[in-house]
């Protein structure tokens, strides 16, 4: 029961996928927010936010989507959010926390592939159970890292 719980709590994004209105969307606002929020409030360093942020999202999200997928019916029910964590955490990787515009370029190139899903995200998304869950957002958030180092590197 407690297990349950607590991968739910994980799964959803710490309940931020429990929105009514575009959950996918706030859940990844609500990633950008927490990292953001940990290393101006915090102070914790860049670095640290990115690489436990992704590792947490991506490892202990799987875990814990696997457990919530299995109490339901759904193969990707929109509450679960934990993916877009992971895909989200990646184009963070370079961006510097006073660099607004390259992060709102993130944020919305992110959603946008998100919901389109260019091959291969398309075909991972058919991997089983988890998996498919989070592959997809993480190719995702990689074709975002890409666009975000080419907008950096010559336009910001």
């Amino acid at each position: 029961m407690i297990k349950e719980k607590i991968s739910k709590f994980i799964a959803t994004g710490f309940y931020s996928g429990f929105s009514p209105l575009i959950p996918g969307t706030v859940g990844s606002a609500a990633y950008v927010a927490l990292w953001f929020l940990l290393q101006k409030v915090f102070f914790i360093p860049a670095l640290t936010i990115n690489i436990f942020g992704f590792l947490f999202s991506a490892i202990v999200g799987t875990i814990a989507c696997h457990i919530t997928l299995k109490n339901g019916t759904q193969k990707d029910p929109r509450y679960i959010v934990i993916d877009e964590w992971a895909g989200m955490a990646v184009p963070l990787f370079i961006i510097d926390i006073h660099n607004y515009i390259l992060i709102g370029i993130a944020f919305v190139v992110f959603r946008i592939l998100d919901v389109l899903k260019p091959s291969p995200a398309r075909e991972l998304e058919g991997l089983p159970g988890a998996y498919g869950v989070m592959a997809d957002d993480v190719a995702a958030g990689i074709y975002t890292l890409i666009v975000c180092y080419i907008a950096k590197a010559y336009f910001l």
